[in-house]
């Protein structure tokens, strides 16, 4: 059980820590002052969620429900379990459903802005409504991250006495 705690605690650390580095990614000074930054910015955000952030989550999605395979706890008397399982579905439904598709959505149409000689005033009218849901979004996954974070080390009661 060691070894898959261990890889669950990984997959947390590069889901996590790789959606904090798009956030810092997206902040960088001048970048949307030109259209090859904007574009060099977004390639380097697509291959982070690519070989970091789905692998982690994959890893979470395998790694959690084996441990809870193996200790056999009732949700319904560990309800921060139960609280911690539903926030990892709505952070996966938010990365798989949203965040992932508009981020390669978001690259693809800086990359043929770039391609077609567009200005960066161009291209970020391309790209304004994907911005505008990766700026609604991204918050939320970052939340939810935080907060299932937070529910797994401290095993908060809810009522009832937590036995895992």
């Amino acid at each position: 059980m060691g070894y898959i705690k261990f890889f669950h605690v990984l997959g947390a650390i590069m889901f996590f820590g790789s959606v904090l580095d798009h956030v810092a990614s997206s902040q960088i000074p001048g970048l949307l002052e030109g259209e090859h930054t904007l574009l060099v910015v977004r390639q380097y955000i697509g291959v982070s969620a690519d070989y970091v952030t789905m692998p982690g989550l994959v890893l979470l999605l395998i790694t959690g429900p084996i441990m809870v395979i193996a200790r056999r706890p009732s949700i319904l008397k560990v309800r921060w379990l139960g609280v911690h399982m539903l926030i990892a579905v709505l952070i996966t439904l938010n990365v798989v459903l949203i965040m992932y598709p508009v981020g390669q959505a978001f690259l693809d149409i800086v990359a043929q802005g770039v391609a077609d000689g567009l200005s960066i005033d161009q291209i970020l009218v391309l790209v304004k409504d994907l911005a505008d849901q990766e700026a609604t979004f991204g918050p939320l996954s970052v939340l939810c991250s935080v907060l299932t974070i937070f529910i797994a080390v401290i095993k908060p009661r809810f009522g009832r006495a937590a036995e895992a």
